[in-house]
């Protein structure tokens, strides 16, 4: 009797034993599963947060202080990651954009250390507190190419990540904070309201930073505890308390005891033998447990529990094995998520750079190319059919790319219709560009998905080692500005140069130095005439803005306009210019020069609603008959938005002005859609008139352009004349009027008024 209560009360003091180590052993596990989501939950935010701030559109709204464009830009990009908080700071700690407060004025940031660190390391984490909301927030410089502000964004603190930690650990998670005082208060708990208000009452003031295991007693039921400290500002200190039941844990010990007595007492009646046999099938299978529980805590989950018995034990060694596979899955699903993209299941941009530093650790001599795609008008597909839609082409575009490139070479997605890939063994530029070349092959071939036909084309950037750059990061930020460049060449295709490092500084540069044109009056105008072919007078004139910079003397307007027109100063450049147009027809019109002048718009001001009441206005100031004035609008201007820029030209139609169509034959518009337009003239290119007296294939595009514009009643100009042979040409099939450098090239309203008093084409 003596030795089978022996047995009894060493098995039962075994099963305490295993069960509280199973529970140790489950919150270890349980804490590096937590500290590797938190980590992979910062290191998404950094990647995020780097993508947002190397678009190149963000730094040119920071540059320009584009409150606007900045603040819709970290609204769209936190909103598609699920941040709850996507902040702008300046250089001098100010915080300029914060998208929980859009209508706020710029304030002291509140976290100046997180920017200090960010400036020493290039990037920052913590923890903070906006008013009672805690947030995980990181902090990444703008850099052009030195820092210009800092973005920061962060995930919500709450029970919605409490309860997703619950779910992959497997224990109750909870967020406390202490004040300065120790008093803890709850930030998120997967704990009832019960075992919560417990918690905060039992836990020690003093246990932040010790991250050792502590039993707890809440509500009369014990937890096994483990807190872990996470960083914060300020003196706020916050930990996340990971716990277990050991009650829950013990009921399987509970019944196996309540077994165990059952036994003993059968073994009273049993011979010594069959003690020996029950002693055999009770010690081997704890001893089994016992190893079990050792190999999990050093982290080996592939060796399973090798227990026969169907009883509890068995159950106990099942359930053992059924923890240890979880834990395994799920460290090597969160493995899996930190590499990979989630939709397309390729490699993201994480695994890029990785893969990149590991290829050119290893290259040697042998070249690696890296090419960047993105897919044109991939918004277009979200905006109109859907996100869902959108997800299914970027996963059949993943797939094509896979098979256009080696078993060696690597495809990514980045970032929306943005991938990337590593050609392996590449001899040099032409073979990438025979890639490149192959990949805008594939994707302009139609496909459909779910009878909805697609075809796509693709500006794609080329950068190599060692050409082009010694290292992964560099490597990928010159291939960016390749596909960059890629958009404003013909085929799309652009290869890195170191041009494209100095052009972007000079298109920074050029945004600041234009405002203070702007405010220097260094604009002026200057005008082009243009000819009536039939009575060979100069009937009207064509406003010219040149900029002539104090130090860097003459600005192509080819360099200025692009770089304004992407900007919020397109708006006072445009009304500067009207307003110097205006002011000079004026004194044309007081002193009798009967000129019509014509002024140009651009595409981002036939989406301004507010402008034609500004030139009415101006019109008023300058007291200018309206018929006197003639607005220029290019072609492809208006097909950017032919619904509001049909607005817009409508209500300057009704002013009085006269409007015309600049450029045409270089957009996607037909005659049948402009006559729908209130417009008076159509100007024809100058590729087509350059050449027209020897180019027989540009002289019918001119005469039939004329015709059909007569057809709708419009009037015609041909502009780019430089001979008196296409002068001639023009007049025989019955061009309206000319302008060009054979009749005189753009100059100030003084040097015109002194050619106009000399020239054999003044007005009459």
């Amino acid at each position: 009797f003596l030795v089978l209560a022996a047995i009894l009360l060493a098995v039962d003091r075994a099963n305490t034993r295993h069960a509280r180590a199973q529970i140790a052993e489950s919150l270890n596990v349980g804490s590096r599963v937590f500290t590797r989501l938190y980590d992979t939950r910062a290191d998404r935010l950094i990647e995020s947060v780097r993508i947002l701030s190397s678009d190149f559109a963000l730094r040119g709204a920071i540059a320009t202080r584009d409150r606007d464009t900045i603040f819709s830009a970290l609204e769209n990009h936190g909103a598609r990651i699920g941040a709850g908080i996507v902040l702008l700071v300046s250089l001098d700690n100010s915080l300029l954009v914060n998208t929980l407060r859009p209508r706020a004025v710029p304030e002291p940031f509140p976290f100046p250390r997180l920017t200090e660190v960010a400036a020493l390391r290039g990037e920052a984490a913590s923890i903070v507190f906006f008013g009672d909301r805690a947030f995980q927030l990181v902090v990444v410089p703008v850099l052009a190419p030195d820092p210009i502000a800092w973005v920061c964004m962060g995930f919500r603190i709450d029970e919605r990540l409490a309860q997703e930690l619950q779910r992959i650990t497997s224990a109750h998670v909870s967020f406390l904070r202490a004040d300065d005082q120790g008093r803890w208060s709850t930030l998120a708990t997967t704990l009832t309201p019960r075992f919560g208000e417990s918690l905060m009452q039992g836990l020690p003031p003093g246990i932040v930073g010790q991250n050792q295991p502590m039993g707890l007693d809440l509500g009369g039921e014990e937890f096994e505890t483990r807190v872990l400290p996470l960083a914060a500002e300020g003196d706020t200190s916050v930990v996340a308390v990971l716990q277990l039941s050991l009650d829950e844990a013990m009921a399987p010990f509970r019944r196996l005891r309540v077994l165990l007595i059952a036994l003993t007492g059968a073994g009273l009646l049993v011979s010594l033998g069959g003690s020996i046999v029950l002693a055999r099938r009770v010690t081997q299978p704890v001893d089994a447990l016992a190893e079990g529980a050792r190999r999990i805590a050093l982290g080996d989950y592939g060796h399973e529990m090798q227990v026969t018995q169907s009883d509890e034990l068995g159950r106990l060694a099942q359930a053992f094995n059924h923890m240890s596979r979880g834990i395994a899955e799920r460290e090597g699903r969160i493995r899996y998520l930190a590499y990979h993209d989630e939709l397309t299941g390729l490699p993201n941009r994480l695994s890029l750079e990785e893969h990149l530093q590991r290829r050119l650790a290893r290259a040697g001599g042998v070249g690696t190319s890296l090419l960047l795609v993105a897919l044109d008008r991939f918004r277009d597909i979200n905006y109109t059919l859907g996100f869902q839609m959108g997800d299914r082409v970027l996963q059949h575009v993943g797939i094509r790319l896979q098979g256009l490139v080696g078993t060696n070479d690597l495809v990514a997605r980045l970032s929306g219709g943005e991938f990337a890939v590593v050609l392996d063994k590449v001899a040099g530029i032409e073979d990438a560009q025979r890639l490149a070349h192959d990949i805008q092959r594939n994707l302009e071939a139609p496909f459909r998905i779910d009878d909805q036909p697609f075809e796509f084309g693709a500006h794609i950037g080329i950068a190599l080692h060692p050409q082009h750059a010694d290292n992964s990061a560099a490597l990928i930020r010159h291939a960016e500005a390749a596909m960059n460049h890629a958009h404003t060449v013909p085929g799309g295709i652009g290869v890195y140069s170191m041009e494209f490092d100095r052009q972007n500084q000079r298109r920074l540069t050029l945004i600041g130095e234009a405002r203070q044109a702007l405010n220097t009056d260094q604009f002026q105008l200057y005008y082009q005439p243009k000819l009536d072919l039939k009575s060979r007078r100069v009937v009207g004139v064509e406003a010219l803005v040149r900029w002539r910079h104090p130090e860097h003397g003459f600005i192509s307007p080819a360099e200025f306009i692009p770089v304004i027109e992407q900007t919020a100063l397109v708006g006072p450049f445009t009304l500067s210019v009207l307003n110097l147009g205006l002011k000079q027809a004026a004194a044309w019109h007081a002193s009798g020069l009967a000129l019509r002048m014509s002024l140009n718009l651009s595409a981002r001001n036939l989406q301004d609603t507010q402008l034609p009441e500004q030139f009415g206005q101006l019109l008023k100031v300058w007291a200018v008959p309206p018929e006197r004035i003639v607005l220029e609008i290019t072609e492809s201007a208006l097909m950017v938005d032919p619904a509001s820029s049909t607005k817009v030209i409508a209500q300057l139609d009704a002013l009085g002005a006269g409007l015309s169509i600049d450029d045409y034959g270089t957009g996607y518009s037909s005659l049948s859609f402009l006559r729908q337009l209130p417009l008076d003239e159509l100007k024809i290119d100058k590729s087509f008139v350059l050449h027209m007296d020897t180019d027989a294939n540009d002289e019918v595009i001119v005469r039939s352009t004329v015709d059909l514009a007569h057809n709708l009643g419009f009037k015609v100009v041909a502009e780019g004349v430089e001979t008196v042979e296409v002068l001639e040409k023009l007049g025989a099939i019955g061009c309206d009027s000319i302008q060009g450098y054979y009749i005189s090239k753009p100059q100030p309203a003084d040097a015109l008024e002194a050619w106009l008093r000399e020239s054999p084409y003044r007005p009459a």
